[in-house]
């Protein structure tokens, strides 16, 4: 069985990654942690979704905390 990420990696080049989330669980997690924020995406102005660029080396932990 295929284990589903809350997240994408969008790019991912130069030790950064760039990663999409619609989770808010894995939103406040980042969040509290002060990771850069790029994007913002609003729905009837609800924050329905984030990207965030991270250190690469950031994606395996990410990855092992969050996977469902």
């Amino acid at each position: 069985m295929t284990q589903q990420m809350p997240f994408e990696v969008l790019s991912s080049h130069s030790g950064q990654a760039l990663i999409y989330t619609e989770s808010p669980k894995l939103m406040s997690y980042l969040d509290k942690r002060d990771t850069h924020i790029f994007s913002d995406y609003y729905q009837d102005n609800q924050l329905i979704a984030r990207s965030y660029r991270i250190h690469k080396s950031y994606l395996p932990h990410l990855k092992n905390r969050f996977q469902s």
